[in-house]
């Protein structure tokens, strides 16, 4: 089945799959543009919605992707409605405020990459940074589940009156604040995330490595506009550093011992995105470098302006 039979048998038959309790319901589909990629999503709601309803949402493109991986369309349908009967079914989020005062005390920095996401950036308010834009995310919650956020168009700010220069500076401020960076070495990052298995020197080969995110593990690489973040892992190294775009939430920091050679990184880094990596967390293709005292993170081998002011 390709993917277009599947995106009609799924909107023919996923009310079916809710069964009777939600027989009343409706499909909206949207066309939805994400970091990396334009998706198809399906929104589930009563025939009426009250008014401000949050309805829950599924993506037709994650749904075929777990078809191709199992083969199963029942088991792929089934989960999908489980999930959403159970969102229709409990307490509905709350939704959150778009007042200028709450927009300002909630917003962060998200770092997306600009190739690929021009029509996506057009449409927010943003200024590039290297090879990379700054847009801007209203945070809902942080808790011990994670964080949820959503971001800040053109059509949001203008109605909460609120200019560019005015998210980026609160957001700037807030990122640090309510995203704190946390910088650890490979190996206790992998502890951590493992229940606490140890691994040995042999498990991991090669340089001493850091990882620098934040305690949530959730737009990390954010990092990069922080110069004194770098500053502070220099003392600490005695070198320069190579800086390596894991993704979105993380980077991974290599002392720079001249041994390295752009070009092989930068093929590194491709063959991760591109076979290893979820689109949407792909944040670059290139490799960064951060130099002591330059108050600035650059491109490896290379020196390009700040953030545009």
């Amino acid at each position: 089945m390709n993917y277009e039979q599947f995106k009609e048998k799924v909107l023919d038959e996923f009310l079916e799959y809710l069964g009777d309790e939600f027989s009343d319901y409706q499909l909206k589909v949207n066309e939805i543009r994400k970091v990396n990629a334009k998706l198809t999503g399906v929104s589930v709601a009563p025939s009426d919605p009250p008014k401000a309803y949050a309805a829950p949402t599924f993506y037709v493109e994650t749904m075929y992707e777990d078809y191709l991986e199992c083969g199963d369309f029942y088991h792929v349908m089934t989960e999908t409605a489980g999930t959403i009967s159970k969102a229709l079914k409990g307490d509905k989020p709350e939704i959150p405020c778009f007042s200028a005062n709450s927009l300002l005390e909630n917003v962060v920095i998200q770092l997306i990459g600009i190739q690929g996401n021009e029509e996506y950036i057009s449409d927010l308010p943003h200024r590039t940074f290297l090879d990379m834009a700054i847009i801007y995310r209203r945070i809902i919650s942080i808790d011990e589940y994670g964080v949820m956020s959503f971001v800040i168009d053109k059509d949001l700010a203008e109605h909460a009156n609120l200019t560019e220069k005015q998210l980026y500076s609160k957001a700037y401020s807030n990122t640090r604040r309510m995203l704190t960076p946390v910088c650890k070495d490979m190996r206790t990052m992998l502890g951590e995330i493992s229940d606490g298995v140890d691994f040995s020197d042999d498990q991991i080969e090669g340089p001493d490595i850091l990882v620098l995110t934040n305690q949530h593990r959730y737009l990390g690489a954010t990092a990069l506009l922080y110069p004194e973040i770098f500053e502070n892992i220099v003392k600490e190294t005695g070198t320069d550093l190579v800086i390596i775009p894991s993704s979105v939430h993380d980077l991974i920091i290599l002392a720079d011992n001249e041994a390295y050679n752009r070009k092989s990184l930068c093929a590194m880094v491709e063959d991760v995105n591109c076979n290893h990596m979820s689109k949407s967390d792909v944040l670059s293709f290139n490799v960064y470098g951060y130099k002591k005292g330059d108050h600035k993170v650059t491109y490896y081998d290379g020196i390009v302006e700040d953030v545009a002011g």
